[in-house]
């Protein structure tokens, strides 16, 4: 895109503005703010995530031709960068403060190799073709303004919604805080970054958590506020994600453009979440990850923000592999490994059974798309063989890790039996649940067979996916056919799917939706588009005008509701027909002359004003529900702001003991096993224990022992107890203990304990109208 000379100055100008404002309020130091600060939150939200990809997308000439498609590659570009920057401070040992000025850095130099290229070219490929919206070609400049707005609305309801409270999502958020505590206040030492002494996570750094704690300290502000805050950039990028796979799927930009508003659709209407489905308490709590609206917990945003950008950045290798697609690939799947593993191997997955496709699939050139996969295949999985080989010794093996080895023995004890051989179920008839006793032998039937889900959003894009592949275009049978061959080997299939456990994670088996929710409103998008389009064709040969077409998509849509409400009668009898036709599908394709025997039906180039009406009115029967529930809860709901230094604060404690905990030195702190005293998400310090309010598994013993009264110090009684000296000290140097906390009722029955040895310990705090005490171990 040329630009004139003004629009150069231009560029440097705003540049500089949004890339000097957070870094005056990081250089300027000082102690970090902890009043919630909107505005910063918002302008660090475009540093940490956005700001040094686009200047290095512009500079390496990256093209876009998308508001969406351009953010979808800078967040990669950026998240490229920050992967291979974090190294750095581990190695020296330095704070998250040295993260953040190499990232600065590096954003310098993006930004004037970048000015370098507009100056000396006098034209961009990347930053202007994507927002200059109002430059689009009609109807695309309405259509992306239009998009744009609902991204906004969304990112707005999610930002006053806020985090969930503790309660919602059994005080994962605390685990979430303390990681980002750590990694905001201590050295990058890998012994100290755990939720306990040397005991750091199986895949290194939470790599969520880390740019949570860099966001906050790139703009100077404490991070309990911004992860209260933070959920809003998940319809943000994880739409812009979305977008960014269906542009490399579709190729057609206003075919793309339709498919994405229908998208939106269904995240808005939340199709997943239409009854009957098990799925739907997940709304309910707000956390809707699979709507693109999920909760700021660690797994929920890889799921939203990660899955369709590396789907996306993998096709766009299988389709041109070269230097910029491979590296897009490799920052994109590390950074996924180091955010959640189970991501990354869900999309290794994805692109293994992408492969799969495209040797089975006919096309023309299939040697050269399969060079390169196989190239685009060897980048992404290279970080994983790294890990496993070079990394993985030196982890300890958790509670989790334990238990998924017992699950993946069992699989393969069960794999060769000739059941699981040849036998297959309905398509949906899948797991329920997996786990070392749901998959033991000798019988495999209860794990295989027990479970069912007929929800509306599965039965629908099995019915879209069998229909585009005898009647869609060769991008929409290609998509058709790895859907309907990934949902029949994946869940299916007795033989493939215990191959697919053995190989990969068991938590995709107790969320199904995990595996398929990506695909399957593509899919859905794709067969409403060509069935909105169908419906204006054949309409065009009898009326002139709107009005008749959009009037039988409005009856149409009727007609839906009416079969849902009805119960969707003759749906289980359905799913037999639907299974049969995925099987014959899947062997008819590759092995017919389907091309003389399927006609590829075009019809004229879609409007797509008349075209998204008519999708709406097609959805709106079944979607208005929760259109309303969607649109009250953007404009309505809204979360005040987390009392966290004051007694309103999650943990109930008071402000002084919140001061002192904050004062102490890096230390190593014992509290009530079963309580809820997370004390070290105001400080980086370690926990003995982290408390049973949150969900850790590897210390269900210790609160077993607790419950039954067999810890040293705390037993659950409200009257005073002995305590044997001897067990107590051996206890505490074992775990070398430096400081004690006694709330409530320990308060009362354990203080005079720690006044009457001096000699041994010392009460350093004490709060007697709260009942809160800190012992010093001496």
């Amino acid at each position: 895109m040329k630009l004139e000379r003004r629009s150069h100055f231009l560029y440097l100008g705003i540049s500089l503005i949004f890339l000097g404002v957070p870094f005056y309020w990081f250089a300027a130091g000082g102690p970090p703010l902890t009043a919630e600060q909107h505005v910063r939150i918002l302008w660090g939200s475009l540093f940490i995530f956005v700001l040094p990809g686009l200047f290095w997308g512009e500079a390496l000439g990256f093209r876009s031709r998308h508001f969406l498609e351009a953010t979808a590659l800078s967040f990669a570009l950026t998240m490229t960068i920050e992967v291979f920057l974090l190294p750095v401070p581990f190695y020296l040992g330095a704070r998250i403060g040295t993260w953040v000025m190499l990232l600065f850095s590096i954003s310098a130099v993006g930004l004037f190799l970048s000015t370098l290229k507009i100056f000396r070219s006098g034209r961009s490929d990347f930053i202007f073709p994507s927002f200059a919206l109002w430059k689009y070609p009609a109807p695309l400049n309405w259509s992306s303004m239009g998009i744009l707005l609902v991204l906004i609305l969304m990112a707005y309801g999610t930002y006053r919604w806020g985090t969930e409270t503790v309660k919602d999502i059994a005080a994962e958020i605390l685990l979430q805080a303390i990681f980002v505590r750590k990694y905001f206040g201590a050295p990058m030492v890998m012994d100290q970054l755990g939720l306990s002494p040397a005991d750091f996570p199986p895949n290194l750094v939470q790599f969520w958590e880390y740019l949570l704690a860099a966001w906050a300290r790139s703009v100077n502000l404490d991070p309990l506020p911004l992860i209260f805050r933070a959920r809003f950039v998940i319809p943000v990028l994880g739409l812009s994600g979305l977008y960014l796979m269906t542009a490399r799927i579709f190729i057609h930009r206003k075919k793309c453009e339709i498919i994405f508003w229908a998208v939106l659709m269904m995240c808005l209407g939340a199709l997943i979440f239409v009854p009957p489905t098990r799925w739907a308490w997940i709304w309910v709590h707000l956390r809707a990850a699979t709507i693109f609206m999920g909760s700021s917990h660690h797994g929920d945003s890889a799921m939203d923000i990660l899955l369709a950008l590396i789907i996306g950045l993998m096709i766009q290798a299988v389709r041109r592999f070269d230097w910029k697609n491979g590296l897009l690939v490799l920052g994109g799947m590390v950074a996924t490994f180091l955010w959640h593993p189970r991501e990354y191997v869900q999309t290794a997955l994805y692109l293994g059974m992408l492969g799969l496709t495209l040797v089975l699939f006919p096309l023309r050139r299939r040697k050269a798309a399969l060079t390169r996969w196989a190239a685009a295949f060897a980048v992404a999985v290279s970080f994983g063989i790294f890990y496993h080989f070079v990394l993985s010794p030196s982890v300890s093996m958790n509670w989790s890790a334990q238990n998924e080895r017992r699950v993946k023995s069992g699989a393969v004890q069960l794999l060769l039996r000739p059941e699981n051989l040849v036998g297959f179920r309905n398509i949906f008839n899948f797991p329920a649940k997996v786990s070392p006793v749901y998959i033991s032998p000798p019988s495999s039937e209860p794990f295989l067979y027990k479970g069912w889900d007929i929800s509306p959003f599965l039965v629908i894009s099995a019915i879209s996916a069998l229909w585009l592949l005898f009647a869609g275009d060769k991008e929409e049978r290609h998509l058709a056919y790895f859907y309907v061959l990934f949902w029949f080997l994946s869940l299916a299939w007795n033989f493939s799917l215990l191959v697919i456990l053995y190989l990969t994670y068991s938590e995709f088996f107790v969320s199904t939706i995990r595996l398929l929710y990506i695909f399957s409103y593509l899919v859905i998008g794709a067969a409403f588009a060509r069935f909105t389009r169908m419906i204006f064709a054949k309409c065009a040969d009898h009326f002139s005008g709107m009005a008749a077409p959009l009037s039988i998509m409005l009856v149409l849509g009727l007609l839906l509701w009416l079969w849902w409400r009805s119960g969707m009668i003759l749906a289980g009898t359905g799913t037999t027909i639907i299974t049969l036709g995925f099987v014959f599908s899947i062997f008819f394709i590759p092995f017919t002359p389907w091309k003389r025997i399927l006609r590829e039906h075009r019809w004229p180039a879609p409007n797509v004003f008349s075209t998204v009406l008519g999708i709406f009115l097609l959805t709106l029967p079944l979607f208005s529900a929760n259109y309303v529930r969607s649109l009250s809860d953007i404009f309505l709901r809204k979360r005040p702001a987390m009392d966290w230094w004051g007694k309103g604060n999650p943990l109930r404690v008071s402000g002084d003991l919140i001061g002192f905990i904050r004062s102490l030195p890096y230390s190593n702190i014992l509290v009530d096993p079963l309580g809820g005293d997370v004390v070290s998400i105001y400080a980086p310090h370690d926990l003995v224990i982290v408390p049973a309010k949150t969900p850790l598994f590897a210390f269900a013993n210790t609160y077993s022992q607790a419950k039954k009264m067999e810890h040293p110090l705390f037993k659950p009684m409200e009257k005073p107890y002995e305590i044997e000296d001897p067990q107590l000290m051996s206890y505490l140097k074992r775990h070398s203990v430096d400081y004690i906390l006694l709330r409530g009722h320990y308060y009362n029955t354990l203080l005079d304990y720690f006044s009457r040895r001096q000699d041994l310990y010392r009460i350093v705090f004490q709060n007697s109208h709260d009942k809160e005490a800190v012992v010093r171990v001496l």
